[in-house]
């Protein structure tokens, strides 16, 4: 087991000439993001630096954007999500397989209790890496350089249990095409001893699911300073490693999922209900991230098409 560095390292945006992998990412690049968004928490990323971790996504199946926020700014979200945890209380664990981690501690939907967590979710610069995976070219009811994709989850996390070996689809397909990804954003330093995320290199081309009493020889792991953010494909054959200190560091976990999946949660009538000041306040296409335009009506006259345009938001 060697880390996937030594195994694989991107071009750098200070260094890239040509994009190594990608193709059409000058689709995404023409945005005008103030239309888009309102508060960028973390850094900007370049056009050259998002085609970098494009090309490697592609690839290799993950990438890691290094610094996305500050080591200052992640150790005041780490104390908030601590402040967030003592007054929420406890969230409900998973079931099924990742029922072992129900005595972790999570915090579920950050989003709404917190505005920092949503506009985490919400905007910055990974949103750019992943529209070219998961926005619906054929959408036709926005811009077609807008995000029309939703968020799927954002949940804190901090625990020692590992998880085995596993995918988070229900179907196993074959990449480089996918209808779901996911990020992790660190908010201390996670490195093996802490319980890091663990990946068989290339496994999102692979069409079955992983045997997770299996070590494959193919296995990386995927060290995070604080402030980096993984992301990678949902149907990457990943786990976690044994935290050796006992509890591991808080991390943001963030899943996305092209427009037409079912949401894991109504995070439009969670905000609307929670933080009406807050969700007001969010840009229309954040809105459409957030699950606005996605939300199946009740009126049996209406449309079939059930995906809206910036017209139907409310």
């Amino acid at each position: 087991m060697v880390p996937w560095n030594h195994i694989f390292v991107p071009v750098t945006a200070k260094h890239a000439s040509k994009p190594r992998g990608c193709t059409n990412t000058d689709k995404i690049y023409s945005c005008n993001f103030s239309q888009m968004d309102a508060t960028q928490i973390g850094r900007v990323l370049s056009d050259l630096e998002v085609a970098d971790h494009l090309a490697a996504l592609e690839l290799n199946g993950f990438t890691v954007i290094k610094q996305l926020i500050t080591a200052e700014h992640a150790l005041e979200l780490a104390a908030t999500a601590e402040n967030v945890r003592a007054s929420c209380g406890f969230s409900c664990p998973p079931v099924g397989r990742q029922a072992i981690i129900a005595n972790d501690i999570t915090v579920n939907n950050a989003i709404s209790y917190d505005e920092k967590f949503l506009q985490l979710a919400l905007s910055g610069g990974h949103l750019r890496v992943i529209a070219k995976f998961l926005n619906d070219t054929h959408y036709g009811l926005l811009p077609k350089e807008h995000y029309n994709f939703i968020l799927a989850q954002a949940n804190l996390r901090k625990g020692g249990v590992p998880l085995p070996m596993h995918v988070d689809v229900r179907m196993q397909s074959p990449g480089p095409r996918t209808t779901c990804m996911q990020a992790v954003l660190a908010f201390g330093t996670h490195s093996k001893s802490d319980g890091c995320l663990r990946a068989r290199i290339r496994s999102h081309l692979l069409s079955h699911f992983p045997d997770e009493n299996k070590t494959y020889d193919d296995e990386v792991d995927i060290p995070l300073e604080i402030g980096d953010m993984v992301v990678f494909y949902s149907q990457l054959h990943h786990a976690t490693n044994t935290c050796l200190n006992g509890i591991g560091p808080w991390k943001f976990l963030l899943s996305y999922r092209q427009w037409w999946i079912k949401p894991q949660y109504d995070f439009v009538a969670m905000l609307r209900r929670d933080m009406r000041d807050t969700y007001d306040k969010l840009t229309p296409n954040q809105k459409v991230v957030l699950g606005c335009c996605s939300i199946p009506s009740s009126d049996p006259k209406s449309s079939p098409s059930f995906r809206l345009g910036y017209d139907g938001l409310v």
